[in-house]
């Protein structure tokens, strides 16, 4: 266990250390047009309230209201957004785990923790499923530097899941299916993701000839939250068809690749990074590939259903932070029979494209990740 801490510690200081640096900085940093033309004065200020502006701001202000005023209580209407998009689990952990009077202080804090057991989880993960020590530690290298892991530090729910879905894997692959059940019930109440758990499970337990009754239990959180929003709103399915008042809904539709591919030199426009989320979305799908030759077969299950979701979404938005939540993608990659140069430069490279998007998101330029 000690080891595995140790193993983990490095890239999680490391990695955390430059965006919690980028964001408190450029979280206060102001750009003032003067009479210089295109020159702009730059205004910094040491203060809280621009820092509470970086952490709580986009999908993080929606948790907060969850997390300390409940869910809105009233009938469904799909045309004005409401908390109900937003998963329980993150929300009453910050709400009931809390030492500091700032909702943003405990929180943010919470989720270096969830993200450190996260890693960790994540490299017994990669050590249960069969790969060697240096393919581990690359796998949480990948992750804690991952072009979009500024996710894992912001007041968020992605940081959890992981921690939650990466130890229902390794429970289940220890023979732990009672706990992988519950664990997965727990990630399924966390993100709609963790249903997809269901697949992982599935290919498992066949493989297996054992531990059917964790298929069952892994969307049990799923379904709690279901009763739940049925009773306050009327509709048991409002997390899902609230999505219209963000203008996301589920339906296939590849308008969005067509425009991509037709204004292909316009590399991020109307809130969406393109390029980055199309890459993203490549990924997935050699990420599977890459998994099912490693024979990784569940695993791969899990990636395989986490991209059709992303198909049917209709939406190349948020792709980039989609992934973060698909773990066994890190798995695949740190796998890869390349030499231990080419994995260093492509961590370095993840590097400097997490500080270039963690300066633009403590800066308030969206680009479509949150």
């Amino acid at each position: 266990m000690g080891r595995d801490l140790r193993a983990v510690a490095g890239p999680f200081l490391a990695s955390r250390a430059i965006v919690l640096a980028l964001l408190i900085l450029f979280g206060n940093i102001t750009l003032v047009r003067t009479s210089f033309g295109i020159v702009k004065e730059t205004r910094i200020t040491l203060a809280s309230a621009p820092l509470v502006s970086v952490f709580i701001s986009g999908d993080a202000e929606w948790f907060r209201s969850v997390a300390e005023d409940g869910y809105a209580r009233a009938r469904f209407a799909a045309g004005v957004q409401k908390n109900w998009a937003f998963f329980p689990l993150f929300p009453m952990a910050a709400r009931y785990l809390r030492v500091f009077p700032s909702y943003a202080l405990n929180a943010t804090i919470l989720t270096q923790l969830f993200f450190i057991g996260a890693l960790w989880m994540l490299y017994a993960l990669a050590k249960r499923a069969g790969c060697d020590d240096d393919i581990a530690r690359r796998a949480i290298g990948y992750a804690a530097f991952f072009p979009t892991s500024y996710f894992f530090s912001l007041p968020m729910a992605e940081s959890l899941f992981v921690l939650l879905a990466a130890g229902c894997c390794v429970a289940a692959l220890s023979d732990r299916f009672l706990l992988a059940g519950l664990l997965g019930a727990l990630a399924s109440a966390t993100r709609l993701q963790g249903v997809l758990l269901v697949a992982f499970l599935l290919v498992l337990c066949w493989k297996r000839k054992r531990g059917w009754y964790s298929i069952l239990l892994a969307p049990c959180g799923l379904a709690s939250f279901c009763v739940f929003l049925w009773r306050i709103t009327g509709n048991p399915f409002a997390f899902a068809d609230i999505q219209g008042a963000w203008q996301r809904g589920a339906g296939l539709s590849f308008a969005q690749y067509a425009t991509f591919f037709r204004e292909l030199p316009i590399v991020s426009a109307e809130w969406n990074f393109r390029a980055l989320n199309m890459l993203m979305l490549l990924f997935l799908l050699v990420a599977i590939v890459l998994l099912l030759r490693q024979r990784q077969a569940a695993l791969a299950a899990f990636v395989a259903a986490s991209f059709v979701v992303v198909l049917v979404s209709g939406s190349l938005q948020s792709i980039g932070r989609y992934v973060l939540s698909t773990f066994p993608v890190f798995i695949a990659l740190a796998a890869v029979r390349w030499s231990e140069r080419t994995h260093a430069l492509l961590q370095s490279a993840f590097a400097v494209l997490l500080g270039a998007l963690t300066v633009l998101y403590a800066m308030h330029y969206d680009i479509g990740m949150t």
